[in-house]
């Protein structure tokens, strides 16, 4: 083997990206917001009937889950007003302290929460990559 041979530049999947590359390419994937988003209106508006107390407590993990992640993608496509509505939503409903109420105030908050994450899906609907802050 030649010493020419030895320094050629390595090929295969484990070689770094040549200079001029699009290695400082921002773009990340990221999830859709807008099936989760159903899902929390789902799951607020399933709360309205009667359930057992766990369906109470998986309902908090997965309206604060989807309503943090969407507030996020709000702040990422600049959606102001959406970032504190998700995040608003993420504080009622948040399952590490929780707020205690009576059941008819939690009614209420349910149909807007759940109103709300409706509205929120349809807003941020757009492609996962239109708006984006680190896009510029």
């Amino acid at each position: 083997m030649s010493v020419s041979e030895l320094r050629a530049e390595p090929t295969g999947l484990g070689s770094m990206p040549k200079r001029g590359s699009d290695v400082n390419n921002k773009a990340q994937i990221r999830l859709n917001p807008v099936p989760g988003l159903i899902l929390g209106a789902i799951l607020l508006l399933v709360a309205i009937t009667q359930m057992p107390y766990a369906y109470y407590i998986f309902m908090r993990w997965g309206v604060f889950a989807v309503s943090t992640y969407g507030a996020w993608v709000a702040y990422q496509t600049r959606h102001q007003w959406w970032i504190w509505l998700l995040g608003a939503i993420a504080a009622l409903f948040n399952p590490i302290v929780p707020l205690h109420m009576r059941r008819e105030d939690w009614l209420i908050f349910d149909l807007i929460g759940g109103a709300l994450l409706l509205i929120g899906a349809v807003v941020l609907r757009k492609a996962p990559n239109e708006g984006r802050l680190d896009s510029e």
